[in-house]
C-alpha cells in the first residue's frame, strides 16, 4: 500500500497501526510497564517508539 502525500515528505503510516494503537490503549488502560506489553501487540519497543513519536508531534498529550 503506497500513500501519496501532498507537499509532505517522510514515511507512510505503519501497516500495523491498528496493533500499535491497541498496544497504546492497553498500556493506558492497565497501567503496566512497556516491557510487560503482551506479544500480541508486537515488540514493546516498536509500540513505545510509535507512542513517543506521536507524543512529541503533539498528537497525544
Amino acid at each position: 500500500m503506497i500513500y501519496k502525500r501532498r507537499g509532505k515528505q517522510g514515511r507512510p503510516p505503519p501497516r500495523d497501526a491498528r496493533r500499535l494503537w491497541d498496544g497504546i490503549f492497553y498500556i493506558t488502560k492497565n497501567g503496566c510497564f512497556w516491557r510487560d506489553l503482551p506479544k500480541d501487540f508486537g515488540p514493546w519497543k516498536r509500540v513505545f517508539n510509535y507512542f513517543n513519536r506521536l507524543k512529541h508531534r503533539g498528537i497525544l498529550e
